[in-house]
């Protein structure tokens, strides 16, 4: 753990980062970059932060009594969740701090983090360990929250607090929170070498550092939660500056600047490509894009982008099918992502498209339309990447407000979502209520094998499992062409033969 300490500091305040798994993970799972912006904007408010990540520190000899040590002085201590869909992460939550009420039971526990802005407000129980849940991005209402804990201001001005004075209370989330520079601080005062992934996005083994640039949308698709707060990104100048840092500082030469909609302004991207293209020619990098942006660049533009660091770029294309993708919000074609995707390779970035399976009034002809779509991607070339994953409805968005209102009974409050979130991960369950259970179960299956298996590029050791590989492999891409599904068989000999977790999809469950 480590300390961020202004001078002078007002008080000393604890800052948490629950892990995102319910194990220790030898793979580095990559730096908390949501999490960096609230303690950032802790420290500029003049407060000490401890700052202690449960997969750097806590499974450490010797470290929880350190934390506890540093956390005396306090009278808070925040937990904040950095991941979108971190309910395994929730329960690490709960877990610590019901530790630390243990031992420090005068101290006040607050949580937050963006998911939490998705939950109802019966989800977020003042009852148990947490005194406080903040919604929103926590950098107004985080220093704000100690204010009111020090008596300097009322807990009716935290903006985004939940709380219990006897009843529940809830204040309005702010309606803007701009990302800022001075809020990065944790960047430049933070030792970053435990971060450092292997490869990373790029799958190439060289280091590989997340850079937290952006936040927000600004295509506000119906099945998706982003599109409620409003883009917000640093400039070129100040990205760069930070990006040239962290090279600097640790030698790292891949970023993934984690945005969500990197070209919605064409001009600051290609600006950045312009500086980043005299200042950090040895540097490349990764980030998110929307196709109908994407689309939009002439081949100029994407040759500015190439030689200005880009290598790869994920889409969101999401489906195959013109139908699905009016639905879910979105403003491009099928043939948009595949006319890019072209484009693309010929100025040597790799395109990334991320799929969509199980969205309300989805039907079987969309999802072979989808189908058609990843075999004519994967027949374009090698280099193109693919991820697949189940639908799963988010509070507060149209597509999502409807699949809840098809599923009666959904789960409400944290500890029955905890319950429950395991059933998206298991082929035999009913989870996805607004479908029938078998159309649940072949989506499943879908998505958790076939699809992946079609897409994979493993290297697997030893001629028999590799060639077993190969062989299935083969067979799933010839049923795309067939627009046929795969059986148990075709998992019972993957399992039998090959025995390797596949890559190239997103799969939910407890690891």
């Amino acid at each position: 753990m480590q300390l961020l300490s202004p001078q002078p500091s007002r008080e000393r305040v604890g800052f948490l980062v629950p892990r995102w798994n319910d194990r220790p993970d030898p793979q580095v799972q990559g730096l908390p970059f949501r999490t960096f912006p609230v303690a950032g904007a802790l420290y500029h408010a003049g407060f000490e932060v401890v700052y202690c990540d449960q997969d750097r520190d806590l499974d450490r000899a010797g470290e929880w009594d350190e934390l506890i040590e540093r956390l005396e002085p306090c009278r808070i201590a925040f937990f904040w969740l950095s991941d979108f869909e971190p309910l395994l992460q929730i329960t690490n939550l709960l877990k610590i701090a019901a530790r630390l009420k243990e031992r420090l039971p005068a101290l006040r526990l607050a949580a937050g983090g963006e998911i939490l802005g998705v939950l109802p407000l019966e989800a977020l129980d003042t009852s148990g360990p947490i005194d406080f849940f903040l919604r929103g991005y926590g950098d107004t209402g985080a220093p704000r929250l100690v204010e009111a804990v020090r008596g300097e201001t009322p807990f009716d001005e935290v903006l985004g607090l939940v709380w219990n004075d006897g009843s529940r209370r809830y204040n309005p989330e702010p309606l803007v929170e701009r990302m800022r520079p001075e809020h990065l601080t944790p960047y430049r005062l933070l030792d970053l070498s435990a971060y450092v992934q292997r490869g990373g996005i790029f799958g190439n083994g060289l280091g590989t550092l997340l850079v937290g640039s952006g936040r927000g949308c600004a295509k506000r698709c119906d099945f998706c939660y982003h599109g409620n707060h409003r883009l917000s990104v640093l400039s070129a100048p100040d990205l760069l500056d930070l990006v040239a840092l962290l090279h600097e500082r640790t030698g790292v030469r891949q970023f993934h600047l984690a945005e969500l909609d990197f070209l919605a302004s064409r001009e600051r991207a290609l600006e950045l490509a312009r500086r980043w293209r005299a200042r950090l020619p040895g540097c490349i990098w990764f980030s998110l894009a929307s196709v109908v942006d994407g689309i939009g660049l002439d081949e100029a533009e994407l040759a500015l982008l190439a030689a200005g660091g880009c290598r790869k770029l994920e889409l969101g294309t999401e489906s195959g099918s013109g139908g699905v993708l009016r639905a879910m919000g979105k403003r491009h074609t099928p043939g948009d992502a595949l006319e890019l995707s072209r484009r693309l390779l010929r100025h040597g970035i790799v395109p990334m498209h991320n799929f969509l399976f199980g969205t309300v009034g989805e039907t079987e002809e969309d999802r072979r339309e989808s189908r058609t779509l990843i075999r004519r991607l994967l027949e374009l070339d090698e280099r193109v990447v693919l991820t697949f994953r189940i639908y799963q409805p988010l509070w507060e968005t149209p597509m999502g407000e409807e699949a809840l209102a098809r599923a009666p009974g959904y789960p409400r409050r944290i500890d029955e979502l905890l319950a429950h979130r395991h059933e998206y991960g298991e082929e035999d369950r009913h989870a996805m209520g607004w479908l029938d259970a078998a159309v649940e179960r072949r989506i499943k299956r879908m998505v958790f094998h076939d699809l992946p298996l079609a897409a994979s590029r493993l290297q697997v050791p030893g001629r028999f499992p590799s060639l077993a590989y190969r062989g299935l492999r083969g067979l799933a891409r010839a049923r795309l062409r067939w627009g046929t599904a795969g059986d148990a068989l075709d998992r019972w000999l993957y399992r039998r033969l090959v025995a390797r977790t596949l890559d190239h999809t997103f799969r939910c469950g407890s690891a």
